[in-house]
């Protein structure tokens, strides 16, 4: 079979296709693998940036974009519905006042 995970050994038993390796070479696809995942976790240095959602930012009523500070951003770019000038975390930071406010209103008293 080509292109499967298996390969057939001298003896006549099948084994993952990793096993067949010369322990350098697999360790070298491992590192080689491990740092894709890290590259991909670089913090960029972005600026906050107007978008269409970010009319609204100062009065507390604009939605924070929950992409564009992560590392690949935000792909609507300007065009985006969400905030760009809310600084990063503005989420976090507003996610106990949302929650407190759709709690029903019984529940909302015994949470003060």
């Amino acid at each position: 079979r080509t292109g499967s995970s298996m390969s057939l050994m001298s003896a006549g038993t099948i084994t993952p296709s990793h096993a067949a390796k010369e322990p350098e070479a697999f360790a070298t696809d491992l590192q080689a693998e491990v740092g894709e995942v890290q590259d991909s976790e670089v913090q960029v240095n972005r600026q906050p940036e107007q978008s269409e959602g970010s009319s609204l930012h100062g009065t507390g009523e604009c939605r924070p974009c929950a992409w564009f500070w992560k590392p690949q951003g935000c792909h609507n770019g300007r065009d985006c519905r969400h905030c760009h000038l809310c600084p990063e975390g503005e989420i976090r930071s507003r996610k106990p006042a949302r929650e407190l406010r759709q709690m029903p209103c019984a529940r909302r008293r015994r949470a003060r």
